[in-house]
């Protein structure tokens, strides 16, 4: 993993604020470099304005020797995805997220998009934009992809059935862990964390107000009962997990003397804390796909023991190798 001084992360972080995160490290402190002169009047332009303008402010305050109190931030390439790449040992899917370091920083939409692009006609072509919310929400079991045409979901399910093969395993043996006769299902994090998760539906019933000269209003209420909807299982297990992850990242800065904070998978610290963060990041992945996690959770919630055969079982150690699974 490379490493950057306090300095050099500020210029990261201005960049990145600025908008060019989709470059490699190297590529964001050129481009800070380059444009160290003009940095206030390109505030006007900046994708985060107020951000930029801090990380700028904390830059110059820096070279002049003065404390800044500043943190910043990085965040996970679509953690969701890294984390099943972790329990599938899938290195296409690991790949696609930054957990395998190839040189490049890669963008898990931008590569979708292309993927897609690869397989329509031009008129059917899809942008980065037009494939984000379909990637996110495909793997919270969303079965049709709104605001993609028939051809353009086709393409988008052949893409992920390829390229994040992985993460299509993992998402199928969740949802075939599903009892439909159960109020709750509950499971155990690395950490000892229960997570118990209870069954809701939403049940309408017809009210009928006498006083309204008998008008009839549907209310619609949550209610826990079993359901043979067995989609929320696997987002929820994934988010068990990403909490997990974020209570380590914790425990680690504070075993380490610094402080961390976060809000889900974006780790916010003193620039002079950023090497720590992201090897303490690679860390736990690297753990997670050593372990079994996801039989204990089959276990847990079936009773049934089952020792998964992951597709590599050495993806720990690119994980440990990698540059932007935090970027």
């Amino acid at each position: 993993m490379q490493e950057f001084t306090g300095i050099e992360y500020i210029k990261i972080a201005a960049a990145n604020e600025f908008g060019m995160d989709k470059l490699t490290w190297q590529g964001r402190i050129d481009w800070f470099n380059n444009n160290v002169t003009d940095l206030y009047a390109l505030v006007s332009k900046a994708a985060n304005r107020f951000l930029f303008t801090k990380a700028v402010n904390a830059y110059f305050d820096a070279v002049d020797g003065k404390p800044t109190g500043y943190i910043m931030a990085l965040d996970a390439t679509a953690s969701g995805l890294q984390i099943m790449a972790c329990l599938s040992g899938c290195k296409k899917t690991a790949a696609a997220v930054n957990l395998i370091n190839n040189g490049t920083r890669e963008d898990v939409y931008t590569k979708v998009g292309d993927g897609m692009n690869l397989l329509l006609d031009p008129s059917d072509h899809v942008t980065r934009g037009d494939v984000k919310k379909p990637v996110m929400t495909h793997y919270y079991n969303k079965s049709r992809q709104a605001g993609l045409s028939e051809n353009q979901e086709n393409a988008f399910n052949a893409v992920l059935n390829c390229s994040f093969s992985g993460a299509e395993d993992v998402m199928e043996i969740i949802n075939e862990c599903w009892d439909s006769n159960a109020l709750k299902h509950s499971w155990s994090t690395p950490d000892g964390h229960i997570a118990d998760v209870k069954v809701i539906e939403a049940v309408d019933t017809r009210i009928e107000v006498d006083e309204l000269d008998h008008t009839t209003f549907t209310y619609r209420y949550s209610n826990n009962q079993p359901s043979t909807r067995h989609t929320s299982l696997c987002p929820n297990y994934v988010h068990s997990l990403d909490a997990w992850v974020a209570r380590e990242m914790v425990r680690m800065a504070d075993s380490q003397g610094f402080q961390l904070a976060h809000i889900h998978d974006s780790f916010w610290a003193s620039p002079n804390h950023m090497n720590k963060v992201r090897s303490n990041y690679t860390e736990i992945l690297a753990d997670l796909a050593n372990s079994n996690a996801l039989s204990t959770f089959i276990k847990d919630v079936t009773g049934d023991t089952l020792m998964l055969v992951k597709d590599s079982n050495d993806l720990s150690k690119d994980i440990l190798n990698s540059e932007y699974a935090l970027s």
